[in-house]
């Protein structure tokens, strides 16, 4: 499934970062507390959403679809418990202005949907 799929990174990056900074910036139109919060949830997203596409950094060999389908879901758990315990600790500890913390990381979740833009496909080379 994913191993003939080539992510193109630095367009994905880049569009993530356009994300973040731009959202940052929009908030910043009802304070600097707003915009910081914003930043801290996009770039909690960010981390996670790096942890779920690890499956795509690694050297691709093709795997069975079962294992494809069960890899997927343990990068989904990573990637959702990174956000549940990086939001307990950002909660205890910084206590952001909650609207837009969940709004930076609801804007980056949504940047994963278009993350098939970013992909190309390629040749499955078997030895």
């Amino acid at each position: 499934m994913l191993a003939n799929r080539k992510l193109y990174k630095k367009h994905f990056f880049a569009f993530q970062s356009l994300l973040v900074i731009g959202g940052s910036l929009l908030c910043f139109f009802w304070g600097a507390s707003y915009a910081y919060s914003f930043l801290l949830g996009a770039v909690l997203m960010f981390a996670a959403n790096v942890i779920f596409l690890l499956r795509l950094f690694l050297k691709k060999t093709q795997y069975h679809p079962l294992k494809e389908v069960c890899i997927l879901y343990a990068c989904e758990f990573a990637k959702l418990f990174v956000v549940a315990v990086g939001t307990v600790l950002i909660a205890i500890y910084i206590q952001p202005k909650f609207l837009s913390y969940i709004a930076g990381l609801l804007v980056l979740q949504l940047a994963m949907w278009f993350m098939p833009l970013f992909m190309k496909l390629t040749t499955f080379n078997s030895k």
